[in-house]
């Protein structure tokens, strides 16, 4: 029964537990007897923006409400472009498990929010920015939905299958902008894009902002030959069973 504790495995990539390199754009972290790898791309002129001298991605305690563990700090650079404002694209991909595969895959999203001085109507003020976060998880190139959980509704709205927008501005040291992510069904990786929303704003500011992704939980789906001999033991205990009582 050793193979029940490889496989079907609960696991977290734990922030706290890992040598996250501050800037790096591709790493990958050994989780059970798989890794989780994460890509950065940036799109259109975006870039990351350094934070406290440091540059981001990276971990720190800064956006995580009143959580007191660290998060994945994004801290973005628009574009000057107010047609494109570009965005940053982290693909994260589950490797080494069974075909790649996991599921109930949970974490939060820490501090999405708007500029405090962001109309609720007219046109958007040229130093104005609105956190605009899309995520869209994958199965065999097949798109899979997640499930939302906001914290408060006041402050982040839902805007589609995939998308959320902060809508108000909120406290770093507060959980107003904070949601919850979750893949019920299984997936081999997701994607999440961290842009603003381009009806609203629609300027050449180049203030950044920044988001923080919590450690994720998730579980692995096991091995057919696996599931197949656990199958097998209960079936010839069944059988085992139905004989002796029949004596």
């Amino acid at each position: 029964m050793t193979s029940s504790a490889v496989y079907g495995a609960n696991l977290n990539l734990d922030w706290n537990n890992t040598t996250f390199v501050a800037g790096g754009l591709n790493q990958t972290f050994s989780v059970g007897q798989g890794e989780v790898n994460l890509q950065f791309s940036l799109k259109n002129g975006s870039s990351f923006a350094g934070f406290e001298g440091v540059s981001t991605p990276r971990l720190t305690q800064t956006l995580t409400g009143t959580n007191p563990e660290v998060s994945l700090h994004l801290q973005r650079q628009p574009s000057s472009s107010s047609n494109n404002r570009g965005s940053i694209e982290l693909k994260t991909s589950f490797l080494g498990y069974n075909k790649g595969i996991v599921k109930d895959l949970t974490f939060d999203i820490f501090d999405i929010d708007r500029s405090a001085n962001l109309p609720t109507s007219g046109p958007p003020n040229a130093s104005s920015w609105q956190d605009r976060v899309i995520i869209k998880g994958f199965l065999g190139g097949n798109e899979v939905t997640p499930t939302f959980t906001i914290f408060n509704t006041t402050n982040v709205r839902k805007v589609g299958d995939f998308t959320l927008d902060g809508i108000r501005n909120v406290d770093n040291r507060q959980d107003g902008g904070n949601v919850r992510v979750s893949f019920e069904e299984a997936i081999d990786s997701f994607i999440l894009t961290f842009t603003d929303n381009p009806n609203l704003v629609t300027t050449t500011s180049t203030n950044n902002h920044g988001i923080g992704i919590g450690s994720m939980s998730f579980q692995t789906v096991p091995e057919p030959s696996m599931m197949g001999g656990l199958l097998l033991f209960g079936f010839l205990g069944l059988a085992g069973s139905k004989k002796k009582s029949s004596n």
